[in-house]
């Protein structure tokens, strides 16, 4: 799946300067936020633990949790993506994501949920880290909900 995000993404971005129009990347991490679905293989785990959470299970866990992730709440994805529309830059690839990656832990502490940790998944990264310098130099775009902002506002939003 990686493997063929970036083929594309190379692929649009080298048309792109053959034939001349204009092409920006993003490159969204764990993006999370209402109505997120959870029934897929590249579900954020923050819609994963809600889900078990509403449902009063233990959140799983894979590992020891110390595993960290670069979290983007799903508003500030759409500022980028306006920003970026909206700008005269092309042919550019930028990071969309946190500025701090939060460990997975630390997700469970602010659900206040019980943790069922099961075992590590071969090949995992143990560590996301989105690089927004960019962003935040070209475009001028930060993102503006925190972790805990936007959890509080999934479990408002839940009636949790």
């Amino acid at each position: 799946y990686a493997l063929t995000k970036w083929m594309s993404e190379k692929m649009i971005m080298e048309r792109a300067k053959i034939y001349k129009f204009p092409a920006i990347s993003l490159r969204f991490f764990n993006v999370y936020g209402p109505r997120a679905k959870v029934s897929n293989a590249y579900s954020s785990v923050i819609s994963i633990f809600l889900k078990q959470k509403l449902t009063n299970k233990s959140l799983t866990v894979v590992g020891d949790g110390l595993q960290s992730r670069s979290f983007i709440y799903v508003s500030d994805v759409v500022n980028a993506m306006i920003k970026a529309a909206k700008s005269k830059i092309i042919n550019e690839i930028f990071n969309v994501g946190s500025k701090k990656s939060v460990q997975i832990n630390k997700i469970v502490e602010v659900l206040n949920g019980k943790k069922n940790y099961i075992s590590k998944r071969p090949g995992e990264p143990r560590h996301s880290h989105s690089d927004i310098t960019k962003i935040e130099r070209l475009l001028n775009w930060k993102p503006k909900i925190s972790i805990n902002e936007g959890i509080k506002i999934l479990l408002k939003q839940a009636n949790v």
